[in-house]
C-alpha cells in the first residue's frame, strides 16, 4: 500500500477539497467532468468551475528519473493537442534559484544556444527581496557557522525568472525538466513577434562560416516584440514600479500554488489568467505538477492523451 505523507495530502486537499463531480454546481458541465479515476494520476480542483485544474504529485525534486520520462513524453503530447485544436503556442521558463547547484553548468552551456532573456516572478500580494543590509548578512553567516549550515543566500537573491528566446521547448525539457521551477505558458499566436520568411542567397548559405541557426536568431529578436512581455508588467509587477530596476524588467510572471486558485474568487482567478490560456508548472510548495487552463471542460481531452499514452507503453511510475 501506498502510503501518503502529511505534505501529500495537504497538497491533493488544496486542490479538491471535499468535493465531488456531483458538487460542480453548473449542470451543463456534469458531462464534461470526469471522474478522478478517469483522470488518474492527475488530481482535479472538482469545487472550481471556471477553470481547469489538475495536480500530479510527484516523490521529490528533483524529479526522479522514471516520473520525468513520463511527464516529459505527457508534455509533448499535451502541446501537440493545444497546438492542434486550439492554435496555442509553447513560451518555456526557468527560475534562476533553481539552477544550483545541478543545472547551472548546463544552463550556462547552452546560454548561446537558447538565448534566455531574464524577467522577474514574483508570489501574489508579496513584495520584491530587498537588499540585505550588513546586519541582514552578520546574522546569517553567525546563525550559519553555528548550526554548521551551509549560508543559505537565496533568501536575499531577488526571483530572476528566465525566458528562452529560442523555441526549441523539447530540447530544454530534456535539459531542466524537473529542478523544480520550469514554467510552461500557452499563448495565443501574436502577429508582432512572427518574423517574416528569412530569404538568404545561396552565395551566403552555401559558406562553410553560415550558421543554420540564423532563422532561430532572426526569430528570437522578433520574439522581443510579444504583446505578453508588457502585459505581464501591467498585470502582476505592481510592486515593482517603485524600483529603479522597474524599466529594465522585460516581464513580470506570478509563482502560484494550487492554493491561490483554490482560495481565490473568480475574479482573482480571471486575473491570473488573463495572460495566458493555460500553463503547467512545477510547484515544490504543492509537492507535485499543476496544470490550469481556461478552458473548463479540459477533461475529455486529458483523459485522451493519458489513454494513448498508455496504449503506447506509459506508465507513470509509483512511489
Amino acid at each position: 500500500m501506498k502510503v501518503i505523507s502529511d505534505n501529500e495530502r495537504q497538497a491533493s486537499d488544496a486542490v479538491h477539497s471535499q468535493s465531488s463531480p456531483q458538487d460542480v454546481s453548473r449542470s451543463s458541465r456534469l458531462s464534461a467532468i470526469l471522474s478522478r479515476e478517469e483522470l488518474a494520476p492527475f488530481v482535479r480542483a472538482y469545487d472550481l468551475s471556471d477553470l481547469s485544474l489538475y495536480w500530479l504529485p510527484v516523490k521529490e525534486f528533483p524529479v526522479p528519473q522514471k516520473q520525468r520520462s513520463w511527464l516529459l513524453e505527457f508534455l509533448k503530447r499535451l502541446g501537440l493537442v493545444l497546438e492542434s485544436e486550439s492554435g496555442l503556442r509553447e513560451e518555456n521558463f526557468l527560475p534562476f534559484k533553481t539552477l544550483y547547484p545541478d543545472y547551472l553548468d548546463r544552463f550556462t552551456q547552452t546560454g548561446m544556444e537558447y538565448l534566455p532573456l531574464s524577467g522577474m516572478s514574483i508570489s501574489p500580494d508579496a513584495k520584491p527581496v530587498a537588499n540585505p543590509s550588513f546586519e541582514d548578512i552578520k546574522e546569517l553567516v553567525g546563525s550559519s557557522s553555528k548550526s554548521g549550515a551551509p549560508v543559505d543566500v537565496n533568501q536575499f537573491m531577488p526571483d530572476i525568472l528566465y525566458w528562452f528566446l529560442i523555441k526549441k521547448g523539447l530540447q530544454q525539457r530534456q535539459d531542466f525538466f524537473g529542478s523544480g521551477g520550469m514554467i510552461t505558458l500557452y499563448l495565443k499566436p501574436d502577429a508582432a513577434c512572427v518574423a517574416p520568411p528569412l530569404r538568404i542567397p545561396k552565395v551566403v548559405s552555401s559558406r562553410p562560416d553560415f550558421s543554420k541557426d540564423i532563422e532561430g536568431q532572426v526569430q528570437a529578436t522578433y520574439s522581443m516584440k510579444d504583446g505578453f512581455l508588457q502585459a505581464s508588467k501591467e498585470l502582476f509587477g505592481k510592486s515593482f514600479e517603485h524600483l529603479p530596476i522597474y524599466q529594465g524588467i522585460r516581464f513580470v510572471l506570478p509563482i502560484l500554488s494550487s492554493k491561490n486558485f483554490t482560495t481565490a474568487d473568480v475574479e482573482t482567478r480571471e486575473c491570473y489568467l488573463q495572460l495566458f490560456e493555460g500553463m503547467f508548472w512545477e510547484s515544490p510548495k504543492d509537492r507535485g505538477m499543476l496544470l490550469v487552463l481556461k478552458d473548463a471542460a479540459f477533461d475529455r481531452r486529458l483523459v485522451e492523451i493519458l489513454q494513448s499514452m498508455e496504449e503506447d507503453g506509459y506508465k507513470y511510475a509509483d512511489f
